[in-house]
């Protein structure tokens, strides 16, 4: 099947995570940023490395498309 991947704020980051994990503070991309919505935030996306660790991705944005 395929994989459910929520973009989640867990307090202090916005996540990119799997369902079961939402909320918490886990996932493969993040950005440590308590901005209001995630396109709205200033701090660095990071993605997981394959060796748990991350890697910064500055040209990493979360975008925003149809809401009114």
């Amino acid at each position: 099947g395929e994989r459910e991947m929520w973009l989640a704020f867990t307090g202090s980051s916005w996540n990119v995570q799997d369902a079961a994990d939402v909320g918490k503070p886990s996932g493969f991309l993040f950005v440590p940023d308590s901005a209001a919505v995630p396109s709205r935030a200033k701090g660095t996306w990071r993605g997981a490395d394959g060796k748990r660790g991350w890697e910064e991705l500055p040209a990493l944005r979360c975008t925003a498309e149809g809401l009114a």
